[in-house]
């Protein structure tokens, strides 16, 4: 999504928060659709929406796992394959994996070194509403009921997720392990922003 006029590029990565994000920077005059993809321009600034790596592992996972179906932007419907967390995460897999390629169009750091540049805002999935009011383009343009939709936020992820992980305490998947492993994959993915110990305290 971009704004051409103000030079603003913004980029969603997957699981990540960023529909309402898309949807709320519609409505303050971006131009374009809600796409995982990163194209860049050499635009003037870039936002980039994160999430603690953590619990976007699992939401990955329950992506692949845990919903009913998903539908590609093809129109093809998808049914997800039944793979034990654990399995999920000590093997490679979208998410989950050493990979420098430029075709990761997925991966946040690879994209980022291949454009060869670097975030002028990041909005965290669970703080959007205070990292969005401290960009002041965004500011100056929020209204009443976007501020209180943003506040609320509710998790628009979850709406497809089968009804035994909607209200999964994320925390009691991981071990010393599996915590271990998506930490020295996605540190990087962090930005200095989240704690390495965060998967012990937070839903």
């Amino acid at each position: 999504m971009i704004t051409y006029k103000n030079k603003i590029r913004y980029w969603g990565p997957m699981r990540t928060g960023s529909r309402i994000v898309t949807r709320f920077l519609q409505s303050i005059g971006f131009e374009g659709h809600h796409s995982h993809n990163l194209e860049w321009n050499g635009e003037e600034q870039l936002w980039v929406s994160i999430r603690n790596p953590y619990w976007r592992a699992v939401s990955w996972w329950i992506l692949r796992h845990g919903i009913s179906h998903w539908v590609d932007g093809e129109g093809v419907t998808h049914y997800p394959k039944r793979v034990s967390w654990e399995d999920w995460v000590m093997n490679d897999n979208e998410y989950l994996q050493d990979t420098n390629e430029e075709e990761d169009h997925w991966d946040t750091m690879v994209q980022l070194k291949y454009y060869n540049i670097e975030p002028t805002y990041l909005i965290r999935a669970e703080n959007v509403y205070e990292d969005l009011m401290k960009i002041p383009f965004v500011r100056e343009r929020m209204t009443d009921e976007w501020s209180e939709r943003l506040k609320e936020r509710g998790d628009d992820w979850t709406i497809h997720y089968l009804d035994e992980y909607k209200d999964l305490d994320y925390s009691t998947l991981y071990t010393q392990e599996i915590a271990d492993r998506v930490w020295k994959l996605k540190e990087k993915e962090t930005f200095g922003l989240y704690e390495k110990d965060s998967w012990k305290v937070f839903r």
